[in-house]
């Protein structure tokens, strides 16, 4: 699960580093008391007041996560607080939906590491996905990937369960229409979005 949480950061970050280019120049910044903002790189100004213990890279379908003490959110760019911070783990908002996670907790000297309960919420807030797995990542190309007792499936931005969670994890995302996944047998392959297998296609 940690090498799980790994790549979905480098994904997550290369995702920013691809639409900055289209969308206002805000950059975070982080004020003398420790509090994060936005600022517009060409005035020099700041957009979104310094108030937050953490925030995304920007704005994705018109809203950025923030965190208020223990709790994420989103906010908008009137700095408007359209989704409550009341979630343990959020993702950025990717074609329309963003995925949220209540229960999660980290390992600590004492207490071991706890998933939560991962689902997907749109941009009004509404629970789109009902928080029922123990890992999700963002959408790529109409799927996003869930997990549930260690093993995986896709789901569609209905929240339908379009690949059916029997798999072990390849890719993270799907890329070109198709996914690396492992099966219960060991056996490796890419299957397309429907849940089809590529015969055609060389893993390795």
């Amino acid at each position: 699960m940690k090498s799980l949480l790994n790549i979905s950061l480098i994904a997550v970050m290369l995702s920013f580093a691809g639409e900055v280019s289209g969308q206002d120049l805000w950059i975070p910044f982080k004020d003398d008391n420790g509090k994060w903002g936005f600022r517009d790189m060409e005035s020099d100004k700041v957009v979104i007041q310094s108030k937050y213990d953490e925030i995304g890279f920007s704005f994705m379908n018109g809203l950025c996560r923030v965190k208020v003490k223990d709790k994420f959110g989103f906010i908008n760019k009137k700095g408007e607080m359209v989704i409550p911070a009341e979630y343990d783990v959020v993702g950025d908002f990717s074609q329309g939906l963003a995925f949220v996670n209540k229960g999660r907790r980290e390992a600590t000297e004492d207490e071991a590491y706890v998933p939560g309960l991962y689902g997907f919420v749109d941009t009004t807030g509404k629970l789109v996905v009902p928080l029922k797995y123990s890992y999700a990542v963002s959408f790529n190309e109409g799927r996003a990937l869930v997990e549930l007792d260690e093993k995986i499936g896709f789901i569609d931005t209905t929240g339908r369960l379009v690949i059916p969670i029997v798999y072990y994890v390849g890719d993270l995302y799907f890329k070109n229409g198709k996914a690396l996944v492992n099966s219960a047998d060991g056996r490796e392959f890419y299957i397309d979005k429907d849940g089809k297998e590529i015969k055609e296609e060389n893993p390795e």
